[in-house]
């Protein structure tokens, strides 16, 4: 006699609906202007995070479409007055912007971070996986790292290459901004304290290095997105691979220390050479601060008041970023050339 079995719904295709969804709000709430909504979108990436996380690439693949699909059906309901067909190519066309530049790599950084540590990334790789060559959690780890990394300055230089094939000269942007930013200068600092030319230079100098910290940000909030994303997962006991020690796993490859130093010595070329070379200086900079925070979290295994050392450490380093992520990437690049890390002997610790 046959018997009927129990079968639980599959879920997938809502929570990949509902992923692309929320990441489509998010990502709207920039439009509002206001600095709580421009932190909210740079959380858009969660729900796709979380959708390949928990429930696998193919339903991140899916909250990918379905973002895309939401995206460009609201953009189309903005403006219900021109339902012409170009209304519905220029909202597929920054909808393709979207999907490109930031929901595919969300995706791929969720599906690399979701893989097994001897799980090949790609499949034509999966003889060095078997060979043990990628079998170590901490390799796994830092592909996540350098891929994040090479992402954000990728999108930084697309879009610095994108102005300038449509004609926009950036040293005449950054004049603008400069002039949108001396008098915020002005009205903080006041005239006693800098003079005018003072003001200016300051200010342009600001205005230039402003696409190198949007790369460094786009970096970091790659990172965060990840890191909560995972932690969502895992607290929903979704989580397939085990959780690695980011504290002593977060090992950058030490040939980036050498970019990192040929990139700050190109800046000094100006022009474009050295724009190019201030995002890179940028994104490895950022990388070895996370790296130098990590060798802190190590040192200070096993101390008495390690909670409260760390707290007054992220309290400094938080609001006064990214000058105050400078010390952090010394150490980070100490870490890379003498392994300070392995010097502290293994606590047991609760998953960061």
């Amino acid at each position: 006699m046959a018997t009927k079995q129990a079968q639980t719904p599959d879920i997938r295709g809502g929570i990949a609906f509902g992923s692309g969804l929320a990441a489509t709000l998010l990502l709207l709430a920039a439009f509002q202007g206001s600095v709580p909504a421009m932190m909210l979108a740079y959380l858009s990436p969660l729900p796709l995070m979380i959708a390949t996380i928990g429930f696998g690439h193919v339903t991140g693949l899916g909250a990918v479409l379905a973002a895309f699909i939401t995206l460009v059906a609201l953009l189309v309901a903005a403006n219900p007055q021109d339902l012409s067909p170009s209304a519905f190519l220029d909202a597929g066309f920054e909808g393709l912007v979207f999907v490109v530049c930031e929901a595919l790599p969300s995706w791929w950084l969720a599906r690399i971070a979701a893989l097994s540590p001897s799980a090949p990334v790609l499949p034509f790789l999966a003889a060095s996986a078997a060979s043990g060559k990628d079998s170590k959690a901490g390799s796994r780890l830092g592909l996540v790292i350098v891929t994040a990394a090479a992402f954000a300055f990728l999108l930084a230089a697309g879009t610095l290459a994108v102005m300038a094939f449509e004609g926009e000269n950036f040293a005449a942007l950054a004049d603008k901004m400069a002039a949108n930013i001396k008098p915020v200068l002005t009205q903080q600092a006041g005239v006693d304290l800098l003079h005018a030319r003072q003001i200016d230079a300051f200010a342009h100098a600001l205005a230039t290095a402003l696409p190198a910290v949007a790369a460094g940000v786009i970096f970091l909030a790659f990172l965060v997105d990840l890191w909560l994303a995972a932690r969502v997962v895992l607290i929903s006991q979704r989580l397939q691979v085990p959780w690695p020690n980011i504290a002593r796993e977060f090992r950058l490859p030490r040939l980036l220390a050498l970019a990192f130093f040929a990139a700050v010595g190109l800046i000094y070329l100006g022009g474009t050479v050295g724009l190019i070379a201030s995002l890179a200086a940028s994104v490895l900079g950022v990388a070895f601060a996370l790296q130098g925070l990590a060798v802190v979290h190590v040192a200070t295994l096993g101390l008495r008041f390690r909670a409260n050392l760390l707290f007054l450490v992220y309290l400094v380093v938080v609001p006064l970023a990214p000058w105050s992520l400078l010390p952090f990437t010394l150490l980070g690049l100490l870490e890379a050339g003498f392994s300070l890390r392995d010097r502290k002997a293994p606590v047991a610790v609760s998953p960061q």
